[in-house]
């Protein structure tokens, strides 16, 4: 009875530990919590998924995106039909029809240069000759969908439509405690970070498109390269080796331009191509202190939010669509003529 006495403060006391956090939850964001102060929020959980949160965040956009155009569409077509007494399939009708003779269809045939085929979707890719009967429907039912998209875009002119529907913003990813190889103007204030995985077989695919980047505005930006996988790869050593004699550029492009996966005799032939110290290459690819260093980077920027590669980060911002030349393009731009 004694030590049942003695037992019950100290009980007591946690479950008034693990109330005060259960009924402060709200405030503090708690996702989990126990004994001795243990609690876990939101930011620290959400700080781990920052690429993949906004990634999906991204895709609501788009979904909300292309429903709003939609809605936009329709609700601009019974406008115009109630104008003429109309109901808006008829409105739209008449609005087509007209526009669709022989002459307006050769003129939209010559505008999109098709010059004997039109290449459908089914299971594959395939041609319709456009002198066919299957291939001159396909380019009516195409030429009605340009009217169409026509008409919305000139009614959302005419009525001033303004859309307010913004996209996610980028998350920020501290990057000072990473280990970056850079080159390019490395005093420019617009940074261009890679975070790939020469394993990676999309990260192949776009090296060619990064440096198409590089070469553009190497000049006037400064373009760095990180590593991350799911563990230290034979290639990450090599590159990181060949780094420490001042040719991890040149390391890196030819790992990069190899079309399969280099293995250690490979990776030897490229470092003596390039002329390297190979005593010295030797041993740092199996350099212990050197492994753990890629692999810190790797677990820092896992816990950092990042998840997978390609990723590209401008200003170390997370860039959406990391295979989008176009969208790399227009944010260094962007960068450039605010920096």
């Amino acid at each position: 009875m004694l030590k049942f006495i003695l037992l019950l403060p100290i009980v007591l006391l946690a479950s008034c530990q693990t109330n005060d956090i259960k009924n402060d939850s709200i405030s503090q964001n708690i996702v989990a919590y126990g004994n001795e102060g243990f609690s876990i929020s939101y930011n620290q959980l959400d700080n781990t998924l920052k690429q993949e949160l906004y990634d999906e965040l991204n895709q609501i956009h788009l979904i909300r995106k292309v429903a709003l155009k939609k809605i936009i569409e329709n609700k601009l077509l019974s406008l115009e039909a109630e104008k003429y007494n109309v109901t808006p399939d008829e409105y739209l009708y008449k609005y087509v029809r007209p526009n669709s003779s022989k002459k307006t269809l050769n003129d939209f045939v010559n505008e999109n240069d098709y010059q004997s085929d039109v290449s459908v979707l089914r299971r594959g890719i395939e041609n319709l000759n456009i002198s066919s009967e299957e291939g001159e429907m396909e380019l009516k039912k195409r030429y009605e969908k340009y009217l169409k998209e026509y008409l919305y875009d000139s009614l959302k002119v005419a009525y001033n439509i303004i859309s307010t529907l913004k996209p996610p913003k980028s998350p920020t990813i501290d990057l000072n405690d990473i280990d970056i190889q850079y080159r390019g103007n490395l005093i420019s204030a617009t940074s261009v970070i890679i975070v790939s995985d020469f394993e990676c077989s999309r990260c192949q695919e776009n090296a060619e498109m990064y440096d198409e980047l590089y070469e553009k505005y190497g000049d006037k930006v400064k373009f760095g390269f990180g590593h991350f996988s799911s563990r230290t790869t034979l290639s990450m050593m090599a590159s990181e080796s060949a780094g420490q004699q001042g040719k991890f550029w040149e390391m890196h492009d030819k790992i990069f331009s190899y079309k399969n996966l280099p293995d250690t005799i490979q990776l030897i032939n490229f470092a003596e191509e390039l002329n390297l110290d190979m005593k010295q290459f030797r041993s740092s690819l199996s350099d212990y202190d050197l492994n753990h260093s890629v692999y810190r980077n790797i677990m820092s920027l896992s816990n950092k939010g990042l998840y997978g590669t390609p990723t590209i980060l401008i200003n170390n911002r997370v860039i959406f669509d990391s295979s989008s030349k176009e969208s790399i393009e227009s944010l260094i731009e962007e960068s450039l003529k605010e920096n």
